[in-house]
C-alpha cells in the first residue's frame, strides 16, 4: 500500500509539472507575439466568421483561397486558419499584389499595402472577391468590409452596396452586427 501511495504520489506531482510547464510555455509564446501579431489572429478569427456568412457566385470545386497583401499577415492567418474548412473546401493562403488576385475569393489588405490597392482598384473592380481592409475609409472607398477600433474594441464595417454590385451576399444576421457604410457620393 505505502508503495502505490508513493507511486500516486510521483505521478500527480509529474501532471502537474507538465501542466505547470505547458502554461509556461503558452505563456511565453503569447508574451512572445507581438501585440500586431495578437491584433491579426483576432481579425483571423472575425474573418472565418465572415466567410461564413459570405456567399459568392463562384468558388472552384475543391479549395478557397483566402489571400492577403503581406507575409507576416498571411503566416499569422495561416497557422490560425489552416485547419478551417469553408462551404466544405480547404482553405489555401496566398500573398498577392495588385493584378495577380485573380484566384482569390477573400483579399485581406493590411494598412501598409493600402495605398497601392487603393491606387490600383480606384481603376479596376473586382467581382466575386470579398475584399476587407484596415483603414480608414476603406469600406466607403474600395472595399466591402473594415475593420475600426471603437470604445477599445475590434469593429467592423460593411459596405452593402459595393457588396451587392461586386456579386457578393453577406447574411442579414452579419449585416446586424455591422456599422454600414455607402460608397461615397451615393446617399
Amino acid at each position: 500500500m505505502k508503495n502505490f501511495t508513493s507511486i500516486a504520489l510521483l505521478i500527480s506531482k509529474t501532471i502537474i509539472l507538465y501542466f505547470l510547464g505547458g502554461m509556461l510555455l503558452l505563456s511565453i509564446s503569447s508574451q512572445a507575439a507581438s501585440p500586431r501579431d495578437r491584433e491579426y489572429q483576432i481579425k483571423a478569427a472575425f474573418i472565418s466568421n465572415f466567410i461564413k456568412y459570405a456567399h459568392w457566385r463562384n468558388i472552384p470545386a475543391n479549395t478557397f483561397s483566402f489571400c492577403t497583401t503581406s507575409e507576416r499577415v498571411n503566416t499569422i492567418v495561416e497557422l490560425g486558419l489552416d485547419k478551417e474548412r469553408w462551404h466544405n473546401k480547404m482553405p489555401r493562403f496566398y500573398v498577392v499584389t495588385p493584378g495577380k488576385e485573380s484566384r482569390c475569393q477573400l483579399l485581406f489588405i493590411d494598412r501598409e499595402h493600402h495605398q497601392e490597392w487603393q491606387d490600383y482598384l480606384t481603376k479596376k473592380r473586382l467581382k466575386n472577391i470579398l475584399m476587407i481592409g484596415e483603414k480608414q475609409g476603406f469600406a466607403r472607398h474600395i472595399g466591402h468590409i473594415n475593420f475600426f477600433l471603437a470604445d477599445n474594441k475590434l469593429r467592423f464595417e460593411i459596405n452593402s452596396q459595393r457588396l451587392a454590385s461586386d456579386q457578393l451576399n453577406l447574411s442579414s444576421s452579419l449585416l446586424r452586427l455591422a456599422r454600414i457604410v455607402h460608397s461615397e457620393g451615393v446617399e
